[in-house]
């Protein structure tokens, strides 16, 4: 039986990117949701996961294991995937332009901003102690709420304004929640 995971929908309700084993590797897959039609967006012998579908369905960024690196890649359904960044840990998502994903990678983990035209990388929020993950822009792409690993589980549900100076200084922080290390925010 295969396993999906990793479900990300696109902003306009119409697609749900996943990863699956379906087909032997785990592959990102695309299921049209109207249709049930489901294509693998990227063949590949290698592990692909984490996708982060941008609001049309028309990219998808994921992540690839390569003797024992990560990758991050974009690609349109059926399209040939392009490297976007070597050692990055995984996107979060992706800005309402299109233009830019919000991902985490570096030790402790910090959240940046990765433009997919330059595969320039700029860091969004960063700390000397303690992993910043799970970021995820608000509507309008002022704000962006991320998770804050205090120690092992125990975090902060945090937000910060993603519009001013980078990186965004802590003391601009907000602590929305005390959280344990595996939960997130989102915007509704």
């Amino acid at each position: 039986r295969a396993r999906r995971e990793n479900p990300s929908l696109s902003g306009d309700g119409r697609y749900v990117a996943f990863a699956s084993n379906q087909s032997g590797q785990k592959n990102i897959w695309l299921r049209e949701l109207a249709t049930g039609k489901e294509s693998q967006v990227a063949r590949s012998p290698l592990v692909q996961r984490y996708p982060i579908i941008d609001a049309s369905g028309g990219r998808i960024a994921f992540m690839v294991y390569e003797n024992g690196k990560r990758f991050m890649y974009v690609s349109a359904p059926g399209g040939v995937p392009e490297m976007l960044c070597e050692e990055c840990v995984r996107a979060q998502d992706w800005s309402r332009d299109g233009k830019s994903l919000l991902a985490f990678g570096g030790s402790p983990f910090h959240l940046y901003v990765l433009d997919v035209a330059s595969h320039r990388q700029t860091v969004l929020l960063t700390h000397t102690n303690h992993n910043l993950l799970y970021g995820r822009f608000s509507p309008d792409n002022r704000w962006v709420t991320f998770t804050a690993r205090i120690q092992p589980g125990h975090a902060q549900i945090m937000i910060a304004p993603a519009d001013g100076p980078k990186p965004i200084p802590e003391s601009a922080w907000i602590q929305i929640a005390e959280e344990r290390d595996e939960d997130w925010g989102n915007w509704s």
